[in-house]
């Protein structure tokens, strides 16, 4: 399989979060289901995870996730977080 360009990597992953802020779950879900294969490293990965898990209404495996994340990526993504 051809690597993917970190440029489209990142594209991507806009596309998952842009999908769910427009309500386009099942695709979103589709990238989300992709994500391991597209970004390898779960640090890069993780904080997007938790950011599609949350605008797919799964808070509780969010949260669970979210506990892995960096103090830096943890500080941006908690404030999403509505209970």
């Amino acid at each position: 399989m051809k690597e993917i360009s970190a440029d489209l990597r990142k594209t991507i992953a806009e596309a998952a979060i842009t999908a769910v802020n427009h309500g386009l779950y099942r695709q979103a879900w589709t990238l989300f289901e992709a994500l391991h294969l597209i970004i390898e490293d779960p640090e890069l990965r993780r904080p997007i995870e938790v950011i599609l898990l949350i605008g797919l209404g799964y808070e509780s495996s969010a949260r669970e996730l979210a506990k892995n994340l960096s103090a830096h990526d943890a500080a941006v993504i908690n404030p999403l977080f509505t209970h």
